[in-house]
């Protein structure tokens, strides 16, 4: 593994953004802080968060935010709001239910000086048909920028230039990370690249096809291109459902649970296999947001061997499901996979397939730690872990 600086690159993709909540958790329980974070759309939503606050309790506070009625509002509005608003104006959603969301979460009048590591988050300009990439000033109005999908929202306004959704222009932004000078960069993405793309048989896949074409072009050049002596690894998601590319899936908050456990999953074991742990893990928040921080840190009898630098430090609380993740196991949260208890900790209990991802032969070897995309090999369920000394627990 190089040392350096680390970036955690997160991409676009709407309400599919659910599973780098997941990823997030599986980077920091693994022992890695981000040096810089690089956001595009959904991704500069959480990104920013992240930024704010990273540590593995800003997980916490993100699957809250997921569950929550203000993030059901972003686009909840009715089917006749929508057309009423659609027949007057170039959107169908108002903008303020995402701006409330982030003045709540991030502060009304934050800047980017106020995070606590650098961040960036990219939009379109309209007027110079051109990327932009925000990383000063007003932190709110460049995150509703970059989240600004056309045709849901209307274009931000700042400083008298108009932006919309960076996904457009950089839905993936390696090369961003490549230039802040990140020579370790963890990818969060939506799982879209993972899925291989078919000849469009309605009409609304023709510009989703399209979009898509665009979209894998410039990540697999991006990854082409990477200079000596930077590592990249792309995060598993999981898998999808059938529903996730309908034209009403962009509001379908009803599956954040399972995405949110199946890439926590799916990117735990992906960075147990691929990615060595690192060599001098940051020390956690001095105020423990979660109860697995305050416990001395074992190595899982699970993991152990998995990875290529022996066995993956993790807490022993973990082995207790009722206390492996009080946020998924809460049962006041709207869904049912969050407040059942055999979810609590997906790494120790999976009963949600994972599907497995394909590697697409053409990024084999882009990566300094092998293929780029997540192993092939279908993912097996795993035992739950054995009783931990000191955990108090049962298995």
């Amino acid at each position: 593994m190089v040392d350096g600086p680390v970036a955690f690159v997160l991409g676009g993709g709407g309400v599919l953004g659910a599973v780098e909540v997941g990823m997030l958790r599986a980077l920091f329980r693994a022992g890695y802080r981000p040096d810089h974070v690089i956001g595009t759309s959904i991704g500069a939503v959480n990104g920013a968060l992240v930024a704010a606050d990273p540590s593995e309790g800003v997980t916490d506070r993100l699957v809250r935010l997921w569950t929550s009625p203000e993030a059901a509002a972003v686009y909840g509005d009715s089917i006749g709001r929508q057309v009423r608003r659609f027949a007057a104006r170039t959107h169908l959603h108002s903008p303020l239910p995402l701006r409330r969301l982030l003045e709540n979460e991030l502060g009304e009048h934050s800047t980017f000086a106020d995070l606590k590591i650098p961040f960036r988050c990219c939009a379109a300009s309209i007027e110079r048909a051109a990327e932009h990439w925000f990383d000063a000033g007003p932190l709110v109005d460049a995150v509703v920028a970059s989240s600004a999908v056309p045709g849901l929202l209307p274009p931000m306004e700042i400083d008298g230039e108009h932006f919309v959704d960076g996904g457009i222009v950089n839905s993936i932004p390696i090369g961003e990370a490549v230039y802040v000078g990140a020579r370790l960069i963890f990818v969060l993405q939506v799982g879209r690249i993972e899925r291989p793309l078919t000849v469009p048989r309605r009409p609304w896949e023709v510009a989703q096809v399209a979009f898509e074409i665009a979209r894998r072009h410039r990540f697999a050049r991006e990854i082409a291109a990477l200079p000596a002596g930077v590592e990249v690894h792309v995060l598993p998601s999981g898998g999808g459902e059938g529903r996730d590319d309908t034209p009403w899936a962009y509001r379908d908050m009803a599956a954040v649970g399972r995405r949110i456990s199946r890439a926590y999953t799916a990117s735990r074991r992906y960075l147990a296999d691929h990615v060595a742990p690192p060599r001098h893990p940051r020390p956690a928040d001095p105020s423990p947001a979660h109860p697995s921080q305050a416990h001395p840190v074992s190595a899982d009898p699970v993991l152990a061997g998995r990875s290529p630098a022996g066995p993956v430090p993790v807490d022993p609380v973990s082995a207790d499901p009722v206390l492996a993740d009080p946020v998924l196991a809460d049962p006041v949260l709207a869904d049912p996979v969050l407040a059942d208890p055999v979810l609590a900790d997906p790494v120790l209990a999976d009963p949600v397939p994972v599907d497995p991802v394909p590697v697409d032969p053409r990024l084999v070897g882009r990566s300094p730690a092998g293929p780029v995309l997540a192993d092939p090999r279908p993912v097996e369920p795993w035992p739950a872990d054995p009783p931990s000394a000191g955990s108090g627990g049962d298995a």
